[in-house]
């Protein structure tokens, strides 16, 4: 997030020659957007990353049943 800000940083010094309010605004509303961005990109791999784990739980358990019955046909 701060690498992707310095380098909008660098481009808007680069395109506004010095008018300091207009790169203060544009740099205040590039901040809120990458704000929003990360908020819900770090929503979306916090779903996911719940969606996986609910999966491996399931198979553990898929897995311990059939361990469980395993162990009951040989007894």
């Amino acid at each position: 997030m701060k690498a992707r800000e310095m380098m909008y940083r660098e481009s808007l010094r680069i395109s506004n020659h010095g008018d300091p309010d207009m790169e203060r605004s544009k740099l205040k509303k590039f901040q809120e957007t990458e704000k929003k961005r990360y908020k819900a990109e770090t929503l979306r791999f916090e779903l996911k990353h719940q969606r996986q784990l609910e999966e491996l739980r399931a198979a553990a358990e898929t897995t311990i049943k059939e361990l469980e019955q395993l162990q009951n046909e040989k007894s």
